[in-house]
This record gives C-alpha cells, structure tokens and sequence, in this order.
C-alpha cells in the first residue's frame, strides 16, 4: 500500500490488509481479481465499496469523488477511511464491525450478536466477520513489525535464503511479489555459474515457469503455503533432467531405445525426479 505526503501508519496498514483478505482474497479462485471484483450484493473492488462509499470517501478524504478504481485509489481510500475512524478512538473491532455494517453495528454492541439475510439474499454474520478480520490483523501486525533486508542485499542473497525469507512472508502478497523476481533470479544466477551451458534454457525456463504460475500451475515445495520455485538448485536441475530425458525416451525410435543401455536407467530416474518436489 502506497501513499503519498506522510508517514503510514503500520497498523492501520494491517488492518487494511486484514479486512482486504476478508472481503476478497478469503473467497481464492472465486475472485480472479479481486481489485476489479463485483458481489451480487452492491460491493466493488478488494475492499468491497457498497453503496457508492468509494465516491462518497475519495470527496471527503481525498478531495476528489471522481477517482477511478484503481489499486492504488482503493488503498488511498480504504487507509483514509480506516485512519478517521481509529481517529474516533475506535479499536480494530469496532472498525471491522463498522467496515461490514456501518455505524450503526456500533450502537448497544449491536456488531456482537448481528446476523441475518440481507435484500440481496446474502447472508451475512457481523461476530463471525470481526472474529475473522481481528486475527488476521494480529497476524499482519506481527508481520509488519519485520523488515525486508534493502534491495542491494536481496540481489546478492542466495536462492535458498531467498526461498527461506519468501516462507516467512508467505502471508504477504505485497512482500511475495518483490521478492519472487530476486528468488527467481538468484536461481538463474546460481545455476549458469555452476553449469553455463545452461543459461540458453534458463532464458526460456525461467520466463516460462513464472507464465505457468501465473495461469495456476505451482511446481514449489508442496509443504510450503506459497508458489515458488523448488529449493533446491539440485531438486530444480532433477526436474528438467526428468522432463528432458522422459521426452527423449518418448519420441526415441524403437532402435535408439533398445540400443542405448542407460536410457531407461536415466529416464527412469527423470520420472522418479518429476515425483516429488
């Protein structure tokens, strides 16, 4: 989240973020994107504007009601928001509760025990909401009191401490996006030192293995929460050997096969290989 003329405050950031992930990024593949995402139920956007709220704040906070949805505008406006109510003495509660039921929720703890069906058919749990939002923003509050080490010293990190360092944001989108491209670039890095032959592939490997992540495909370590690649240089080395000897098998003629005493043997490794991470 990016601002501009003063100092952010860390915990509002964090509860941005936590409200962001209830509203849309909770929902996973049923939001594709959640900045441009549209409920049944009025709300826009990866904070879910109702009722023209984005307009009515970006004029009162902002001093424009004319801002296009962007990113970056909904996260000016959610900060604003959310920076004028802790303003108000409310705590992080009180403001989730408010954020899913407007001012209201607030009067006799009404957000405490609030449940229903709105007009739109959606149900909706008011306890359920704050609970969900409250320990996220624990959560990413824990998170922000860390610092990501400067970008001179993430390009002369390793690939494993990189891969390591990308595990303990792993609930930071925002962190997980700065640090991919130095992960992936480390691993190159390390690779073509090693054996230099390679860079030509890597050239396409590299480019082509984020694609793939992006259409959803996860070649990471299945016990970790993020995608990424292997992390290991020799995990991602066994993978392409498996990929390239199991294809050179495939399509062998009958005689190359039969006339080459390691093939299987190799090719039976690669498929080993392609079996775990």
């Amino acid at each position: 989240m990016s601002t501009t003329g003063k100092k952010l405050d860390p915990s509002i950031i964090a509860l941005a973020k936590a409200i962001r992930w209830r509203e849309t990024e909770k929902l996973g593949n049923a939001v594709k994107d959640p900045w441009t995402h549209k409920s049944k139920d009025g709300g826009e956007g990866a904070y879910q504007f109702t009722g023209g709220t984005f307009r009515e704040w970006g004029k009162r906070y902002l001093g424009n009601g004319n801002l296009p949805m962007t990113k970056e505008n909904q996260n000016r406006v959610a900060y604003a928001r959310l920076s004028h109510l802790k303003e108000q003495g409310l705590n992080p509660a009180e403001i989730a509760a408010v954020w899913n039921g407007g001012t209201g929720m607030l009067k006799g703890d009404k957000w405490k025990t609030h449940k229903g069906v709105n007009a739109y058919g959606v149900h909706y749990d008011v306890p359920a909401y704050v609970k969900d939002v409250y320990a996220k923003y624990k959560e990413f509050s824990a998170t922000a009191k860390k610092v990501l080490p400067k970008e001179e010293q993430l390009a002369s990190m390793s690939h494993v401490d990189l891969y390591k360092l990308r595990d303990e944001w792993k609930d930071d989108k925002d962190a997980q996006e700065h640090l991919a491209p130095y992960e992936h670039r480390a691993f190159a890095r390390e690779l073509t030192a090693e054996n230099p032959a390679l860079a030509p592939v890597l050239g396409i490997a590299v480019p082509g293995y984020a694609a793939a992540k992006l259409a959803g495909l996860d070649m990471g370590d299945p016990n970790s929460g993020i995608e990424q690649t292997p992390p290991s240089l020799e995990q991602i080395k066994q993978s392409f050997t498996g990929i390239y000897e199991g294809l050179r098998k495939r399509f062998a003629t009958p005689t190359e096969a039969t006339n080459s005493p390691s093939g299987d043997r190799v090719a039976s490794l690669g498929d080993g290989n392609m079996e775990s991470p």
